[in-house]
């Protein structure tokens, strides 16, 4: 259940959000209906104009303006939610990888180019996410 803000700072900050990560969610679909329909580059202007208004958005709100918007409770769910997607995309490749490899010594599978790009994405994110919690620890 999504808790409605009661107090006037809870809506403003709503409305910041709302205003910055619509941005961003309208520059993401730009991108992917124009690359869908065939006009690529009217995508990527759509996505261009997205962000840029985004990211206008979030520095004016953030770093000129007197807005907050997250709070510790915010970050707490930021955490959580991008430790269950780590965590999803950890478990799936650690069980689709190892069986893909010996499906591939077996003679019953080929790695294709956009499966092999995939598998380089996984490890390199998670060697990502490895230093800096290596860097993160040492530091604690």
């Amino acid at each position: 259940m999504i808790d409605r803000p009661e107090t006037p700072v809870g809506r403003r900050r709503q409305r910041w959000r709302v205003a910055i990560y619509g941005s961003f969610t309208v520059g993401i679909v730009a991108l992917l209906a124009g690359v869908g329909i065939g006009f690529d580059l009217v995508g990527a202007i759509g996505y261009f104009l997205g962000v840029t208004v985004g990211g206008a958005l979030c520095v004016y709100a953030c770093v000129l303006g007197s807005v907050t918007i997250s709070d510790e409770r915010f970050a707490a769910i930021e955490r959580r939610a991008s430790h269950y997607t780590l965590l999803g995309l950890a478990y799936a490749g650690l069980a689709t990888f190892p069986a893909l490899f010996v499906l591939e010594a077996a003679g019953r599978f080929a790695f294709s180019e956009a499966l092999e790009t995939l598998l380089f994405a996984f490890s390199a994110l998670f060697l990502v996410w490895g230093a800096v919690y290596t860097a993160l620890r040492i530091r604690s």
